[in-house]
């Protein structure tokens, strides 16, 4: 920039404040005008609502007399006659002008007249009243402009004095600063390249073109940042731990989608307000204290939310941060509350603890049965071949019931874990479910149970092949072991995609459906008609659906039957 740059830019300068001066005169006469109408036609109604008669001259009078630059006159709707005028400037001059019809040409509208009796043009308002009567009121013209040629006067002279100030200013500032501009660019040029001549022109060419290139670098970095705190939300939010974050005044500045379905909220609704906003319980803000109490590393409380079990870990942790202390011995630190899920921990223990009394009580009674009945052979309290017999049968029984009982929680046990892995084959559901009911047939003869096969379509599963076996094994025998003797039926059905295994036993009640896959549990029913059953059959049934994400459906009313839908 130079000295015919800055004189160009002066008067472009001083143009514009000439055009910003006639637009503030102009906005200053339409403001003020508009006022003046305001005031005319608030005058004219107030003088319409008191204005009776002739009686009421005197009290106008002694109103508006001393009202300055306003001019009031009053005459009959019926007569030219002046029935009262205030604020006539000169009243020895009189007028012959037909003042009635313009008085009713004009009734509620403004209009400007030169006045005969001021010699100046005027702003009138007309206003008629409930009596007859007709009140104009005038203010000059010349009083509204004042204030705007005062204006236009006053802020051009400002107006070219402080241009002239300002621009004789900046040039002498230009020259004595222009050398500091410079080592400036070549600092910030540092920044954008290594070139040391790329910006070496004189004037504030050379500083534009820097600018712009350090814009487009801090865009640039500005996006890697958005994308770098983009991947850290996204990394946040897929955690399925809750993350809070407080700063030191307690207000949460980091929260993610996990901690807000627990609290069933918006982050609009919490971030950046006081972690109260949570609407944890009280225990929860004792927490927090005893942090600041103690010093300690992590605080943990278990509190229960809609049902589920959540660990909150309080911790305070110290950061640097160097934009926000007041002096080195200054600490600033961060609240972090990490939330985990125990709910299914705590379902764990729980069901290992009743898993281990359950399978302790299943296992006492034939193991008490087998050490009872060799008891008895040891010490010779059977001395009949056929009690011995007897004895050793009973043994034998228990034995295996005991060794099925066991067999079948290690089953269950490696399904739980995925433990025992078997390589995959296609099995033919119909000819597995035809050995299934010969392997029984001498219990379904014992029952005289009627079987139905009926195969709508061909079904092979890839499966392991004992996963197969047990699966549906532990389904037939189930509707063998509790349908009735003598009144049994059992329908299979084979779909395409889905089995079918429909009976006519005791059934299962309402309420105990949902209970029917958890291990050890039976119904009194149940109990009643197999006494022997260890309750882990339907267990390991829905472990083996898991296991390939095949869905059922339990369909059963008390004393009707039963029917079980898997779909594939």
């Amino acid at each position: 920039m130079n000295k015919k740059q800055i004189i160009i830019q002066a008067f472009i300068s001083l143009f514009i404040s000439l055009v910003v001066l006639l637009t503030c005169f102009t906005s200053t006469y339409l403001i003020s005008e508009n006022e003046a109408k305001n005031s005319l036609k608030e005058y004219a109604l107030t003088i319409s609502s008191l204005y009776k008669d002739e009686t009421n001259n005197d009290d106008l009078l002694l109103r508006f007399d001393n009202v300055n630059n306003l001019r009031i006159t009053i005459l009959k709707n019926d007569s030219n006659t002046v029935i009262l005028d205030i604020n006539n400037i000169d009243n020895s001059i009189t007028s012959e002008e037909n003042r009635l019809g313009e008085f009713l040409n004009n009734i509620d509208k403004f209009y400007i007249k030169s006045s005969l009796t001021l010699n100046s043009d005027v702003l009138y308002y007309v206003a008629e009243n409930n009596n007859g009567y007709l009140i104009r009121v005038g203010q000059l013209r010349s009083q509204i402009i004042n204030s705007s040629i005062y204006v236009l006067i006053i802020g051009g002279i400002l107006l070219i004095i402080i241009n002239v100030i300002y621009y004789i200013y900046l040039y002498f500032l230009y020259k004595k600063n222009f050398k500091l501009l410079k080592n400036e660019v070549n600092k910030l040029s540092d920044l954008v390249t290594t070139d040391p001549f790329l910006y070496r022109e004189d004037g504030f060419l050379a500083l534009s073109s820097l600018i712009d290139d350090t814009r487009k670098l801090i865009i640039k970095n500005i996006d890697d940042l958005t994308l770098e705190k983009e991947k850290i939300e996204y990394i946040i939010n897929v955690i399925e731990e809750g993350i809070i974050v407080l700063n030191n005044k307690k207000d949460v500045i980091l929260i993610n989608n996990f901690s807000l379905k627990i609290l069933e909220t918006k982050k609009e609704n919490i971030i950046n307000k006081s972690y109260k906003f949570m609407l944890f319980p009280l225990s929860f803000e004792e927490k927090i204290k005893e942090l600041d109490k103690n010093e300690e590393n992590h605080i943990d409380l278990v509190i229960k939310i809609n049902g589920k079990d959540y660990d909150f870990v309080f911790s305070k942790i110290f950061v640097d941060d160097k934009f926000n202390k007041q002096n080195e011995n200054d600490k600033n630190f961060i609240y972090t509350i990490l939330i985990n899920d125990i709910t299914y921990i705590n379902q764990t223990i729980e069901m290992k603890k009743e898993f281990f009394q359950n399978s302790s009580h299943e296992l006492k009674s034939p193991l008490t049965s087998i050490i009872a009945y060799s008891e008895m052979i040891k010490d010779g309290l059977l001395n009949d071949d056929k009690e011995i017999k007897d004895a050793n049968l009973h043994i034998y029984n228990s034995s295996k019931r005991m060794k099925d009982l066991i067999q079948n929680m290690l089953y269950l046990s490696s399904l739980e874990n995925n433990v025992i892995k078997h390589e995959k084959i296609n099995i033919n559901v119909n000819d597995l479910i035809n050995k299934i009911i010969d392997d029984n047939e001498i219990k379904i003869k014992e029952k005289n149970i009627i079987v139905n096969i009926n195969k709508y379509d061909d079904l092979t599963l890839n499966m392991e092949e004992n996963d197969a076996d047990i699966l549906f094994r532990n389904l037939i025998l189930n509707a063998i072991n509790y349908v009735l003797k003598d009144n049994g039926k059992i329908e299979i059905s084979i779909y395409k995609d889905k089995i079918s295994i429909k009976d006519n036993g005791i059934g299962i009640k309402k309420e105990d459906i949902p209970n029917i896959f958890t291990r050890f549990k039976r119904s009194n029913e149940a109990i009643k008609v197999n006494s022997e059953g260890n309750g882990l059959g339907l267990a390991i049934v829905k472990h083996v659906l898991i296991k390939y994400n095949y869905k059922i459906e339990v369909y059963s009313e008390l004393n009707k039957g039963s029917e079980f839908i898997i779909t594939f």
